[in-house]
């Protein structure tokens, strides 16, 4: 299948999406999973697509497809986040919480492993000999300041390892909050 043919028959599933027509949607992206190694995508719309229908099963086996194809195309954010809707429509999991656990700690690639390493400030350069006095002492005051250290972001359970990342993930409960609901506010007791 061409390019073009692909893209008209994700933009056809899509339309039917859009009427409502989850059945017809996920027959249509059936035709191109195939071709999902290139775009995980596919899988990703397919297991919303089956959630629609309430087909958790189905939508729990097309997101751990998406997953595989996010890690293996090194979108490991997207994987997490992926793993994290499984979790959500089924908490027993175990292998998509592994995963998750490996994902977030840096094994195979994931997150801890590509942090950004810590700049080294650049080394200060002198310039031409005896500038003029007011120029001198704007210099000196510039290069006494420190420059500011920024940190690499690093996920929130990095330092964890798998046996502790797993406990809190077994602990946690996913909750659907409504557009402008509030999940506590300034005073609630906590």
């Amino acid at each position: 299948m061409d390019p073009k043919m692909l893209t008209a028959a994700k933009e056809r599933a899509e339309g039917f999406f859009d009427k409502g027509r989850f059945r017809e949607a996920l027959d249509t992206y059936e035709h191109v999973k195939g071709f999902a190694e290139k775009d995980p995508r596919i899988f990703l719309r397919m297991g919303d697509i089956a959630r629609k229908l309430d087909e958790k099963d189905s939508a729990v086996g097309y997101y751990k497809n998406a997953v595989k194809l996010f890690v293996k195309t090194g979108f490991i954010i997207k994987a997490i986040a992926v793993c994290k809707v499984i979790i959500s429509i089924d908490p027993s999991q175990q292998d998509v919480q592994a995963k998750l656990a490996e994902l977030a700690s840096g094994a195979s690639g994931g997150l801890a492993s590509v942090a950004a390493p810590v700049a080294k400030p650049a080394p200060v350069i002198a310039t031409a000999p005896q500038p003029e006095p007011r120029l001198q002492e704007v210099k000196e005051e510039i290069f006494e300041i420190e420059p500011e250290m920024k940190l690499p972001k690093v996920p929130l359970f990095s330092d964890f390892n798998e046996d502790e990342f797993l406990a809190i993930v077994q602990k946690v409960k996913a909750i659907h909050l409504d557009t402008g609901a509030y999940l506590f506010r300034e005073g609630d007791g906590g």
